[in-house]
């Protein structure tokens, strides 16, 4: 009866062990992180109008195609100035083709004043997907940084 005690024990173990790697497994793969395959790229530069810089807006990589790359945030600074964000703040793009969006929009309707009119401080059409040429292109083989600049034209 002993051994049979032992043996239920043992099996309960190995099944509940078998359970912990089992979900550590799905919960590695379902976490997204980049791997050593496909490592981050890390992306900076400055948006400019016709030279100056752009004083506030975001900066989105949208993948190009059936990439299954995600899209890649930058903020754009009082100077100009974005850093690139996959996962964490600043941490990069993964290699691919990308569709640049530039949204530089400021105001717009609040609840408060529902009239108020939004303001862009480059041309509305870099924001948009289907109108804005803005492309880079992240090498799988790039080590250390990207510098890209935007220069927008009015």
């Amino acid at each position: 009866m002993e051994n049979v005690m032992r043996f239920l024990t043992l099996l309960q173990l190995r099944t509940t062990l078998a359970s912990v790697f089992a979900i550590l497994t799905i919960a590695v793969t379902i976490c997204g992180c980049e791997s050593a395959e496909n490592p981050l790229t890390a992306v900076h530069g400055k948006v400019t109008l016709d030279g100056q810089p752009i004083t506030n807006g975001q900066i989105t990589f949208h993948p190009i195609g059936g990439d299954s790359n995600r899209p890649a945030i930058g903020r754009i600074n009082q100077n100009g100035e974005y850093v690139m964000s996959t996962y964490a703040a600043g941490d990069g793009v993964l290699s691919g083709e990308y569709l640049v969006l530039i949204d530089t929009s400021t105001d717009g309707p609040t609840i408060e004043d529902p009239k108020r009119r939004e303001k862009w401080l480059a041309p509305k059409h870099y924001a948009d997907a289907n109108t804005s040429k803005l492309r880079i292109s992240i090498p799988s083989d790039r080590q250390g940084e990207v510098t890209q600049d935007f220069d927008l034209k009015k």
